[in-house]
């Protein structure tokens, strides 16, 4: 074949527009030239070389040569069918890779060295037979280090894809590396030298020491670059350095020390990517040792950190004084920061290290509060996990309340700051203080101040308050009247009244709602109640702002919260009828502090309220249709919930309220979160109703399919994961409430559930795969419901063939598996009987 008509075919092959003839062309051309693919690879690379021609067609013929090589010439029948480039004949092979190198060497020719670098990078390792392997693995790494950057491009990605699979001497890796790191200063190759770094890495791994320590010294020297986008990249290959078996951590352990604590005070990014470093070499010690020789390493690297305690913590002290983002104080420091990451590795520090270094950080915090430069010291107290925190926390909560006595505003701020970090994480250290008596007066007084200063007493007072019933010994659950009374007083102070600071208001009924649910005594509760109805029947005739309209939210709250606790003969019929009038007046602003005395009402006093039902069912039917107010249709939800709970079975006439519910559920554009408090509404309606509402078992399967469906388009988007988390937990609980609706007490779920099976099993399999992060609650209700399934429907001849293959399946096996590492009595109470039932019925022993 002469080259002009192979020029004409290829041309017809690729360049031609209609896309059919092309097509054609392209099989008769696969036909004309596999006689003679020899002569076609030839052609191929002239026209390649060729700079006359026009760059399409070149670009064709490079295209054509690389599916010489990819696709069968021996089966002429089959022209597409893959087969190994080693089948062809050894010279063609050769031919190939020799034109390709020299055409790829070719530095006048720019183009033509993408093209065949990129030909290059397409034939796959494994490919090549093993006699001419070395000569292009040589050639490729004469080529790392050049000037023209797509020659480095391909060339880093080549070797970093195949790396692994070869066999490389100790000369050769070296030269790689030392190669690949002079290549790090060229912006454009970044992200492609981390990744051969990173598959480097990997393949070192397993090599002698001389290998590692001569990687560790090219990637140690880089790290103290002057360019920081070089220091930034070694950094982060240390961290890929450090995934290393664990016996090669002594050998640097000392020098990457020296070289990387100047970098915790450093840029942001540095700074971030040098305490990842350690963070990963404490949660690798953190592990359990397998050998005599693991143990030694970790004991030797933990006394290291307890050794070097005092100069590790300073540095990250102080980067817990400095703001990096644009949170404000007070604000919940992101973990992935400067910051977050500080405070990770101080609490890691103070665990493995002796009273040195808690003395580090007692000292470190009296001398920043006192010189009033406190900022965001008070993160270092954050994380709970750390019981090393807890304890200086009782050495230093003494120096935090004589700083409250200070004249000084400012001093006072900062401890109050601090103090608010202390009761939210660790209130114990507040409330069995031997000073508690002395820290809660003196905070009590100090809601005296003008309002601006109120909410960091409010809030301490909130965090103590939120678990008073754990400490019943304390100081504050038993003066908790005092305290309710003295904050009671905040509201109504003329110049917080005036500075319609709503958020005081919040802050308050929140820690009166605290308290209302730590009383057992009937007459206190009663006597509240009393006082709670006498100011929201206050609120109802005067002229309602924002702070008037706050008010009624938190009396309603309390109202609700006494309800909650009071029996049905607490609360008279007078006192009842007074409560719906405050409910009927129509003067409550929000319709959702109407629902919720509603419920408190449903719920507590059931029979009485039965007089009532129409009146309130005519109210959250309103509410329900006014889609607008979100807040007052999820109010009308709950509502609807607690009266459907209250009335059980006599709340049948009103079920055909699950319908209109439906319609929302089926209505593609109706909110997604809103739907997903409608399923747990009519999930309370079925089970409370049970067999009552059996006439409307279509709609419930039909809603069960649409929450299934709707809660699949939200995992794939991915833009809301907190709420397609809350859909998929909230529809495990729907599914729940149809099996116990139509039980028939014999836990054999009603015929018509039977075609729900399968969807749910296909859908706990899509969202509980290993890309989706899942709760461990969430596993465990998935591994209850199967297992409860497995036993409900064993004897059932069409759905057992389902069943018995989901359940003996790797994929639930493995949800078990994670359930069992879990140190829950009742989670490890969820793996016993899943593993029980495995083994009873289906003859499977399951291994953990």
């Amino acid at each position: 074949m002469s080259l002009q008509k192979f020029t004409q075919q290829l041309k017809d092959a690729y360049l031609e527009q209609d896309k059919v003839k092309s097509q054609e062309a392209l099989l008769q051309f696969y036909k004309v030239t596999n006689f003679n693919l020899d002569l076609a690879l030839k052609l191929c690379s002239q026209i390649i070389t060729n700079m006359e021609v026009g760059q399409n067609l070149r670009e064709a013929a490079v295209q054509q040569l690389i599916n010489y090589m990819k696709h069968s010439v021996i089966n002429r029948s089959k022209p597409y069918k893959q087969a190994p480039l080693r089948l062809l004949p050894h010279n063609i092979q050769n031919y190939i890779r020799i034109r390709c190198q020299e055409l790829f060497s070719d530095v006048g020719l720019i183009e033509t060295m993408k093209i065949c670098a990129q030909i290059i990078k397409d034939i796959p390792s494994q490919e090549i037979n093993p006699q001419i392997w070395d000569q292009v693995v040589s050639f490729l790494i004469q080529h790392l280090g050049q000037d023209n950057p797509k020659i480095n491009q391909y060339t880093v990605i080549y070797i970093s894809e195949r790396l692994k699979d070869l066999s490389i001497n100790v000369h050769e890796l070296q030269i790689l590396f030392q190669r690949t790191y002079q290549s790090l200063s060229r912006e454009k190759l970044k992200d492609y030298i981390i990744e051969s770094l990173k598959s480097s890495l990997e393949y070192i791994s397993s090599c002698n020491e001389e290998i590692i320590n001569y990687v560790k010294g090219l990637i140690f020297n880089q790290i103290v670059s002057k360019n920081m986008e070089i220091r930034s990249i070694a950094l982060q290959t240390v961290i890929h350095f450090n995934r290393l078996p664990f016996k090669h951590l002594p050998l640097y352990i000392f020098d990457l020390f020296k070289i990387t604590i100047s970098y915790f005070k450093s840029y942001p990014q540095l700074a971030m990517l040098a305490i990842q470093i350690w963070l990963e070499i404490g949660q690798d010690i953190s592990k359990e040792a397998q050998t005599p020789l693991q143990l030694i390493i970790k004991q030797n690297v933990i006394r290291f950190f307890s050794d070097k305690c005092d100069v590790f913590l300073r540095p990250l002290l102080e980067n817990l004084l400095i703001t990096d983002g644009d949170y404000k104080q007070g604000d919940e420091i992101p973990d992935v920061s400067r910051q977050g990451q500080s405070y990770k590795l101080i609490s890691y520090i103070l665990d493995v290290s002796d009273k040195a270094g808690h003395q580090t950080v007692l000292n470190f915090i009296t001398y920043h509060i006192k010189m009033q430069l406190v900022q965001h010291q008070e993160h270092q107290l954050r994380k709970k996990e750390s019981e090393s925190v807890r304890k200086i926390l009782f050495d230093i909560v003494d120096k935090f309340v004589d700083l409250l006595k200070e004249p000084n505003l400012n001093t006072v701020i900062s401890a109050l700051n601090a103090l608010s970090l202390v009761a939210q994480n660790y209130p114990e250290t507040l409330l069995y203080n031997v000073r508690s008596q002395e820290i809660i007066q003196l905070i009590v007084s100090i809601l005296q101040y003008s309002p601006e200063y109120l909410m960091m007493p409010l809030n301490i007072i909130r965090d103590l308050t939120q678990c008073i019933e754990n400490y019943q010994e304390s100081y504050i659950f038993k003066n908790r009247h005092f305290v309710l009374q003295s904050i009671a007083k905040v509201v109504i102070r003329p110049d917080v009244v005036g500075s319609q600071d709503v958020n005081i208001v919040d802050r308050v009924f929140e820690i009166m709602i605290n308290v209302i649910f730590s009383i057992h005594d009937k007459v206190i509760l009663k006597a509240y109640l009393c006082q709670f109805m006498i100011q929201i029947n206050q609120t109802l005739n005067v002229e309602q702002d924002c702070y008037i309209i706050e008010l009624q939210s938190g009396l309603t709250s309390c109202i609700h919260g006494c309800l909650q606790k009071l029996d049905i003969t607490d609360v008279n019929d007078q006192e009842t009828y007074e409560i719906i009038q405050v409910c009927q007046s129509g003067k409550l602003a929000k319709k959702s502090d109407l629902f919720y005395v509603y419920a408190g009402l449903a719920q507590c006093q059931k029979n009485k309220f039965k007089k009532y039902v129409e009146i309130c069912l005519m109210d959250i039917s309103a509410g329900l249709q006014n889609i607008q107010d979100l807040e007052g249709f999820k109010g009308a939800l709950n509502c609807l919930s607690d009266v459907a709970k209250a009335l059980m079975k006599e709340f049948k006439p009103y079920i055909r309220v699950i319908v209109y519910l439906k319609s929302l559920v089926m209505n593609p554009e109706f909110d997604k979160e809103l739907k997903s408090w409608i399923f747990d509404t009519i999930g309370f309606i079925a089970s409370s109703t049970n067999q009552e509402c059996h006439i409307y078992m279509n709609e419930l399967k039909t809603i069960l399919h649409q929450g299934i469906a709707d809660c699949l388009k939200l995992h794939q988007d991915q833009n809301d994961v907190s709420n397609a988390q809350r859909m998929k937990e909230i529809l495990i609980g729907y599914y729940y409430s149809l099996l116990q609706t139509f039980d028939n007490y014999q836990h054999n779920p009603h015929p018509e559930l039977e075609d729900t099976v399968f969807p749910v099993f296909r859908f706990i399999r899509t969202v509980c795969d290993k890309k989706h992060k899942n709760e461990i609650s969430f596993i465990r209700d998935c591994v209850n419901l199967i297992i409860d399934l497995a036993c409900a429907y064993e004897s059932n001849q069409k759905l057992n063939p389902i069943i018995k293959p989901f359940i003996t399946n790797e994929f639930f096996l493995n949800l078990i598996r994670v359930l069992s590492k879990v140190e829950d009595d009742y989670i490890q109470e969820s793996v016993v009987t899943a593993c029980d039932i495995l083994e009873e019925k289906y003859n499977f022993k399951l291994k953990l």
